[in-house]
């Protein structure tokens, strides 16, 4: 109800960053995954291999639709 980027039902990748704290020396040096309080999917919250993930839409990114899955997959995992 409150995401504005992302439309529901819209297929978003999700990279191995899951959130960091927005406010550190590294997030505005752009190097957030080196953030002291950086969650990562699948170490930090669940996600992964998982049907469905809930994560901010700030770390999300569209999947474009000349993309199957099985294509989008490393591209998220390398966060390209």
């Amino acid at each position: 109800e409150e995401v504005v980027n992302v439309e529901v039902g819209e297929r978003v990748g999700v990279p191995r960053l899951y959130w960091s704290c927005g406010g550190c020396k590294f997030r505005r040096r752009g190097l957030e995954n080196l953030c002291d309080n950086a969650l990562f999917t699948e170490y930090s919250v669940d996600g992964g291999y998982a049907e469905y993930v809930i994560a901010g839409s700030s770390f999300t990114h569209p999947i474009p639709s000349v993309y199957e899955d099985e294509e989008e997959a490393p591209r998220s995992v390398a966060e390209l």
